[in-house]
């Protein structure tokens, strides 16, 4: 088994380091609101919360995207992203 990840032809080595790069931002802004949350003692919350989540969550309110910025990033309507942000918050609320 090839320990490389397999990318599209046609991919460039800068389009390779943006995509690596993004990844490492998402991480770190995980870790951040996956640390906030422990902090305010809602570290069973947040393991609650679905991938998307808590994307949506750490875009919106730590990043300070608009609905419908994160919509095209993830190809949703804006409503889709409410709906996810506003449940995964009430999950939140639940601890």
């Amino acid at each position: 088994m090839c320990p490389y990840k397999t990318i599209k032809k046609g991919t460039t080595i800068e389009s390779v380091a943006i995509s690596s790069k993004r990844n490492t931002e998402r991480r770190i802004l995980l870790d951040r609101l996956e640390n906030i949350l422990i902090e305010i003692d809602l570290e069973k919350g947040y393991e609650r919360l679905t991938r998307r989540e808590r994307r949506i969550i750490s875009l919106y309110y730590l990043e300070g995207y608009k609905d419908e910025e994160i919509a095209r990033l993830y190809g949703i309507n804006r409503q889709n992203v409410n709906r996810q942000r506003k449940r995964g918050i009430s999950k939140l609320k639940l601890f």
